[in-house]
């Protein structure tokens, strides 16, 4: 099983990347702005390059998402990026793949 990963520095994304690789599986994780938490064993790269790839997956886990707290809790350019132009992207570039959308965002305040 070929997987990706995108949001494999949060909560969810770190445990299902763990998951992943004691199946065996092939792993990938695209990244944003971290890459610190990402295995050794997983092919990672930055976010933009992924839409260059024409990779097939099987499966596409999104945990990616903007979480609008403090000074930036708004409706601003980032939130909509993130939150709707990137799973936007991801439904276009990969129209083979389950696609598995989930987020942790109901857990904070």
């Amino acid at each position: 099983m070929k997987v990706l990963v995108v949001g494999s520095n949060g909560f969810l994304g770190r445990n299902v990347v763990k998951k992943c690789l004691q199946n065996n599986w092939s792993v990938e994780c695209a990244y944003n702005t971290q890459k610190e938490s990402i295995p050794k064993n997983c092919k990672s790269f930055y976010i933009e390059k992924l839409f260059k790839k024409k990779e097939k997956y099987d499966v596409v886990f999104l945990f990616a998402s903007h979480i609008p707290y403090g000074a930036d809790n708004s409706f601003n350019k980032k939130l909509l990026d993130t939150n709707i132009q990137l799973p936007l992207r991801i439904v276009e570039n990969f129209p083979d793949s389950k696609i598995i959308f989930s987020s942790s965002v109901s857990v904070y305040g």
